[in-house]
């Protein structure tokens, strides 16, 4: 593989709310900037690829009655068009360098790049370095669940260009809330299955309360002291999800899909942070202090890859 050596004062990693902010900021201000994106799908990062605005897309057509495969394009055409957009406002720049390809730290101020054109690697050295990975969806060690051909992440889901009319929701969480409104909303049969004893803890329990009578009344089956056993696909088109219920009895529920909604991680496993002596917390997060520096002088952490507040706006 060629290896080719450049040098940038600052290098961004992830193209995320944080990252394209910042490289944008560094390059209209006279700062030679690299940003580093691994997918050319996520060109502007999470919210407008796979989270917030593809959501909300499908909620309004849905709302505004739309076919689910009509909706479906629509999703794509306004994702399509803001991460051209996105990439554009960075490309455009004169000091801004948009370079795509898998980074992973060499040393405290190198990151090797495998670019995913030709057979070319870059070795970039630079003065301070962002990292902007973000998160992705945690995946717990259920029996079946990975070998499942039915089971979707909340991204992997909103990549299915029919309509699947049964749906089980593992997590009652805002990701898992958000989908079962979604999908009641398309007509689907949705059974949210959540772990904990009480819907929505962390909310004030009247917000709680106005929230499960809202989803309730769409026929929604929340079911909460819910402990998933097991998955295994039963069928073609069919999924069958095993669950403990609050009593101890085992139940089977029938399903043509199974979101699981239960939490996120860290997207840290290919940067190999120790080559750079960078320190993580115990769920993998890179540490930071309140000015979002590493413990690594001229290394930062932007955005969820933090373990902040997960939300656009924090980033």
């Amino acid at each position: 593989m060629e290896k080719n050596k450049q040098h940038y004062e600052h290098l961004v990693i992830g193209f995320g709310k944080g990252g394209k902010t910042l490289a944008a900021y560094l390059a209209k201000h006279g700062k030679q900037v690299a940003l580093i994106e691994r997918s050319e799908k996520m060109y502007g990062g999470g919210c407008i690829n796979i989270a917030c605005i593809p959501t909300k897309s499908f909620i309004v057509s849905a709302e505004n009655n739309l076919p689910y495969e009509k909706a479906y394009e629509v999703k794509n055409e306004l994702t399509a068009f803001l991460r051209k957009k996105n990439f554009d406002n960075i490309d455009k720049l004169e000091l801004a360098t948009v370079i795509t390809g898998d980074a992973a730290f060499v040393s405290p101020h190198e990151v090797s790049v495998k670019l995913h054109t030709g057979n070319e690697e870059l070795l970039i050295s630079a003065d301070r370095i962002f990292i902007n990975t973000g998160s992705a969806p945690f995946v717990p060690s259920i029996p079946g669940i990975t070998s499942s051909q039915k089971v979707f992440t909340s991204a992997s889901l909103m990549e299915q260009s029919v309509l699947l009319k049964k749906l089980v929701i593992i997590g009652g969480g805002f990701i898992g809330l958000e989908f079962a409104d979604m999908y009641a909303k398309f007509g689907a049969e949705v059974t949210l299955l959540d772990h904990g004893a009480t819907f929505l803890p962390k909310e004030d329990k009247d917000i709680a309360d106005e929230i499960f009578k809202v989803l309730t009344a769409k026929k929604i089956n929340i079911i909460t002291r819910a402990s998933v056993q097991k998955v295994t696909d039963t069928g073609n088109d069919t999924v069958t999800v095993q669950y403990k219920n609050k009593d101890g009895q085992i139940i089977e529920q029938e399903a043509s899909a199974v979101l699981v909604a239960t939490g996120r991680k860290p997207v840290t496993g290919s940067l190999n942070l120790e080559a750079a002596g960078i320190q993580t917390g115990q769920r993998g997060y890179v540490k930071v202090d309140a000015f979002l520096k590493t413990n690594v002088p001229h290394i930062w952490a932007v955005g969820d890859v933090n373990g902040g507040p997960q939300f656009t706006y924090i980033s």
